[in-house]
């Protein structure tokens, strides 16, 4: 059910500035590497339009059918039927009282988190540089803020 975004693997060169927490202050450190897209399940570089248009996508069933999506985003039970409040990849949650979607990454001196409220269609994706703080707690603020007003 999944569609291939690429037909093979993608090279691009990049130079990065990530921050890295050390002892007694951040570490600033410049990177020039290679970075291999959907090579391995590995970690993927992006920017905010292309979580949106990932987003989009999902959203719209351009990528998996609308079963699938309805799978992926079920909050699903143990065999003690406790909610584990996690799909097939994202965290379901509320905020508010209203359902939200979640989903994070990191890497090396990154963190990212995506929240989506599909009742408000609202959409909120959070990119940090540096690995010393997650993005999430904000990243669901700003969520709140954007539902309350």
């Amino acid at each position: 059910e999944w569609f291939p975004l690429v037909s093979s693997a993608r090279t691009f060169n990049l130079k990065l500035s990530l921050y890295r927490l050390t002892y007694p202050s951040f570490l600033y450190i410049y990177l020039l590497f290679c970075v291999y897209i959907f090579q391995d399940g590995s970690s993927l570089m992006s920017t905010v339009d292309d979580m949106f248009t990932w987003q989009e996508a999902i959203k719209n069933n351009l990528l998996i059918s609308k079963g699938a999506t309805e799978k992926a985003f079920t909050n699903y039970k143990l065999n003690t039927g406790e909610l584990i409040n996690y799909g097939y990849g994202w965290h379901i949650k509320t905020i508010d009282g209203i359902a939200s979607r979640e989903h994070g990454g990191s890497i090396f001196g990154f963190k990212s988190m995506g929240v989506y409220v599909p009742g408000e269609d609202i959409y909120v994706i959070g990119l940090n540089n540096c690995d010393c703080n997650s993005p999430t707690q904000i990243t669901r603020e700003i969520a709140e803020f954007v539902i309350k007003n």
